[in-house]
């Protein structure tokens, strides 16, 4: 299948279970002025170009990538630890370190 396509499909996939999930909780917060809306469109384009890239050039990748793919758990705990001021857990940190270790560890094994 074609990355673009991909990705509008997992992309609006996941727009309507965010969108029915928190209106099914009641707990759907959408942006209140022009600056929220600006950064969720925003955070949706990079992110859609982001993964149609990603999908078009996968297949040239060497296997051993599967890694430097998946570091995004590990990445992202730290960016919201840094910027956000999120607190990390020590769970957290280990599930990420199991995750990307188990597909590191599958990646070298075939």
């Amino acid at each position: 299948m074609d990355g673009r396509l991909r990705t509008f499909v997992v992309t609006a996939v996941t727009a309507v279970l965010a969108l029915a999930g928190g209106a099914a909780a009641d707990a759907l917060a959408l942006p209140r002025d022009g600056t929220g809306w600006a950064g969720l469109a925003l955070v949706t384009a990079f992110y859609c170009i982001a993964l149609s890239t990603l999908f078009v050039v996968m297949p040239r990748l060497p296997p051993t990538s599967s890694v430097a793919l998946n570091f995004e758990p590990i990445a992202l705990l730290a960016l919201a630890w840094i910027f956000l001021g999120q607190a990390v857990t020590p769970a957290q940190v280990l599930g990420a370190f199991v995750t990307v270790g188990a597909i590191a560890w599958m990646g070298v094994k075939k």
